[in-house]
């Protein structure tokens, strides 16, 4: 202790002839107090009141000031180089030289700027003109950035013993860089300054501030903890705010924690940063219980010991989210229109559990980017927001943020996003679409897509619609359309496709129960197989059974679902459940034809192409490539498999759920979702190939031109082209028509409007009544009257009218409207004003004619009935 006083003596007695420097030029002002000299002309004070390079073109600067340097002391700048530095645009920032000339004199200096990316501050002694000595580097690419900001600290004590510390965001929190002894040039007048190199770009790029050149502080003060952190549940981290000195602190008896789990294992410092502690005890903490921390006997450098330091803190662990426990829960894919919301892109994450859980070693990504979320424990039924670090200012007054490096571009028509773990199993997946908003408004930009139960994770595309939120979405907290209905729907057995003699692909309308050993033997197969093997897809609504011996090519085989099979909601099937299959054949040319295309969609709406089997074989469209091949060739092989039967239709569309928003659909299992080629709203060649060992053989083809719609149309998009008779091959628009209007001008997956196969020839009386009268009366019987007619040929325009016997028009059923071949249409017995149709005698009028303009009319007589009071 006495060694240690008189060195104190020592110091105190050198600082007393010591000037100090502090500059920090917010009196705008760089000639006086201090005086500032040099090449003064090329350097301002800004509007930020910094000192600021300004020279009038390429070249070397210098300024500087005088200061007497004392054997003990500190230095400390703000520099701020607005590009990343290089052997052609670099900085000195000399700390003491003994001349004007700081780049001919002897002392030493800081300098930054050299070619590549490992941009550091390297520590030099100067031994006069051309005499430089590397002393010493700090961290390789610490102002590699652009730009390349830090604020620097450098202690030098009597002894020649150097210490220099950095902050590379500009603030105080400093990080030892480099140690050494060094110890030829000592106290006197000398200059502080900086020397500047740069070339025309970098002229007035530049900055410093918040200089200072003073005694070092005694340090009499024992260490402060800064910060504590819980690693795990028998870790804590420790970090004070000066080096420590390590005898002390590797002490274990030195911290200690109540509740039972007693002083510390292992203490260690850290290698890196002599900072920071890693304590580790041999019992763990449990989970929300609440402990307490001892600290005592901790050192610094300097001799100094901590005053008892205690940390009260509770314990919690997120445990390892199942499948299923945490869900994307909202998406803005589209902020654009604003409507309310921030125009920025976001994802919502909701812990679905009533456990606390940890978001560590989680993956969030779509099918090209992946980024990893940071570990940080999600609160039972707590939502959080994913964006970009740069978006949680704007975003977090809706709730709490999980800021990331980058968060996956969300496509606005559609993306499969996925939430995994660190072995790659699915925690939740989305493969939305723009259709499932259900509201062509809402889905071009502007407002989110929410999931309506998150209580029901057995449901697809159902489970989710645009927000009803005024502002376009509810970010941190519970959906607008939120309805926790519980699932008691057992799972539908929906499609069994043989993709190869020994394996079954089976699939569901949802999610199926993961455990899937338990209902292989569920499975049963008409004739003798035996089920050998079964597998979950990754979609969770399909499995691949393996079977023996191999299926025969041409057969039908009967699927038999027994009951007890699950959905992810644990809900049993009740009955059993079969569908018809066979292994698909390999179709030849015409097996399968083009049935019908909607090329020119309405906007923001998607195509689709119709295929028809009017073979008797069964064919898999997995095996077929789809081409568009008129201008430029663009081909689609299929990547789904689903088997089309024999005089079976299939409507292929990248979204079927906007088909079917869009279209009048039977059977929507007959909408098959996948890739199709671009198709050009005004003509193109539609190719449908068969791929097998790599030769693609013509099924069928079709060159189409929105010349072939029928000429009345005012509007085309939307309206689908037709083929006439499937049986027929002929090229051009004699086999094909626009769909009627009555049909919503297009079928997909069935029966198209304007198919006829041959048939009488033209004559008049193509109407029929379903009845001779109409009592509209809502008893039940004969409430509404059938208008059918049954045309020769497409291509009729068609009006109809109801008329009293004065000759007065009473209701208007059909104005010249397209029609198909057969049609049917309807009265309900009200007049055009919704008033009920006295009692009497009216006549149909009909009128309809041909593209040629041939024009006919028929009457028929029809009764309105009643009850007489």
């Amino acid at each position: 202790m006495k060694r240690i006083f008189f060195t104190l003596v020592i110091l105190y007695s050198s600082y007393s002839n010591f000037a100090q420097l502090v500059d920090d030029f917010s009196d705008g002002d760089f000639t006086n107090n201090p005086v500032w000299s040099g090449e003064s002309s090329e350097f301002i004070i800004n509007a930020n009141k910094e000192l600021q390079l300004n020279a009038p073109d390429a070249g070397e600067s210098v300024i500087y000031t005088t200061i007497a340097i004392s054997d003990s002391c500190e230095w400390q700048f703000f520099v701020n180089l607005d590009f990343a530095p290089s052997n052609t645009n670099l900085l000195k920032v000399y700390l003491q030289s003994d001349e004007t000339d700081l780049v001919g004199g002897k002392g030493y200096f800081l300098e930054v700027g050299e070619t590549g990316n490992l941009d550091a501050f390297k520590f030099y002694r100067q031994d006069g003109m051309g005499n430089s000595i590397l002393l010493g580097s700090f961290s390789a690419g610490g102002m590699a950035n652009q730009p390349a900001i830090a604020r620097v600290k450098v202690i030098r004590n009597q002894l020649g013993s150097w210490v220099f510390f950095a902050d590379y965001q500009g603030g105080v929190n400093f990080n030892k860089e480099l140690e050494l002894d060094e110890n030829t040039y000592k106290d006197g007048n000398q200059y502080f300054g900086f020397y500047c190199l740069y070339t025309a770009t970098r002229k007035d790029k530049y900055f410093f501030d918040e200089i200072s050149v003073k005694t070092p502080t005694p340090d009499t003060a024992g260490p402060e903890l800064l910060s504590f952190q819980v690693t795990s549940s028998n870790s804590i981290d420790l970090f004070f705010n000066e080096s420590l000195d390590k005898l002390s602190v590797e002490n274990t008896n030195n911290f200690l924690v109540n509740n039972g789990i007693g002083v510390a294992a292992s203490v260690f410092l850290d290698g890196v940063n002599d900072k920071l502690i890693h304590l580790s005890f041999l019992s763990s903490f449990q989970n929300f219980q609440n402990y307490s921390l001892d600290i005592t006997g901790i050192i610094d450098l300097n001799g100094n010991t901590t005053v008892n330091i205690q940390v009260n803190f509770t314990f919690l662990q997120g445990e390892n989210p199942t499948p299923g426990d945490i869900l994307i829960n909202e998406i803005m894919a589209d902020p654009s229109p604003l409507v309310g919301l921030p125009e920025v892109e976001f994802i919502e994450l909701f812990n679905n559990t009533s456990k606390l859980l940890s978001s560590k070693n989680l993956n969030f990504g779509d099918a090209s980017t992946t980024v990893t979320l940071p570990d940080l424990n999600l609160n039972p039924y707590g939502y959080y927001i994913l964006c970009t670090h740069k978006d949680t200012t704007i975003l977090k007054i809706f709730g709490k943020t999980i800021g990331l490096d980058a968060l996956p571009s969300l496509n606005n028509t559609g993306d499969n996003l996925s939430l995994k773990n660190q072995n790659g199993d699915i925690i939740d997946a989305v493969d939305y679409s723009d259709s499932w908003y259900l509201d062509n408004t809402k889905k071009l930009g502007g407002w989110t897509l929410e999931r309506i139960n998150p209580l029901n994770e057995c449901l697809g595309s159902d489970n989710w619609a645009a927000s009803q939120s005024s502002i376009g979405g509810t970010p941190g907290k519970q959906n607008s359309i939120y309805n926790p209905a519980i699932d008691n729907t057992a799972p539908e057995l929906i499609n069994v496709v043989a993709i190869g003699s020994n394996t079954i692909l089976v699939s569901f309308n949802e999610k199926i129960d993961s455990d899937q050993g338990q209902f292989l033997d569920l499975f049963t197969l008409s004739g003798n197989f035996t089920n050998t093997k079964i597998e979950l897809q990754n979609d969770f609504q399909s499995v691949l059974l393996t079977i023996s011996p191999a299926l025969i090519e041409g057969s039908f085989y009967n699927l038999t679902l027994a009951s007890g099979y699950k959905d992810c909601a644990g809900n049993p099937t009740t009955q059993s459940q079969n569908l018809l299959f066979a292994l698909p054949a390999k179709p030849a040319l015409h097996d399968l034809v083009i049935n019908e295309i909607l090329f020119n969609p309405k906007t923001g709406s998607y195509d689709f192409l119709e295929i028809y089997n009017r073979s008797d074989k069964v064919f898999d469209i997995y095996d077929l490539t789809i081409i568009n091949d008129l201008t430029t060739f663009s081909s689609i092989k299929q990547e789904v498999h689903q088997l089309i039967l024999p005089g079976e239709y299939l409507a292929l569309s990248e979204e079927p759920d906007d088909i079917r928003l869009n279209y009048s659909v039977p059977d929507t299992a007959k909408i098959i979702k996948t890739d199709l080629p671009s198709f050009n709203d005004d003509k193109g060649r539609v190719g449908l190939y068969f791929f097998n060992n790599g030769i693609n053989t013509l099924v069928d083809s079709f060159y189409y031109d929105d010349n072939y719609h029928y000429v009345l149309l005012d509007e085309l998009e939307g309206v689908s082209l037709e083929r006439i008779d499937f049986n027929k091959f002929l090229t051009g628009s004699s086999n094909w028509h626009s769909a009627a209007s009555t049909s919503g001008f297009a079928t997909p997956s069935y029966l198209n409007s304007q198919y006829y196969k041959g048939g009488k020839e033209f004559s008049k009386g193509l109407f029929t009544l379903s009845s001779q009268r109409i009592s509209p009366d809502n008893d039940g019987f004969e409430d509404y009257l059938l208008i059918n007619c049954v045309f020769p040929a497409p291509g009729f325009t068609c009006a109809i009218s109801i008329y009293d016997t004065q000759g007065r028009k009473i209701k208007e059923i059909a104005n010249n409207e397209t029609v198909g071949i057969k049609n049917v249409f309807e009265w309900d017995g009200f007049s055009e004003d919704q008033n009920t149709t006295p009692l009497g005698i009216f006549i149909i009028l009909v009128r309809y004619f041909d593209l040629q303009g041939n024009v006919f009319e028929e009457k028929l007589p029809i009764v309105v009935a009643g009850k007489l009071e």
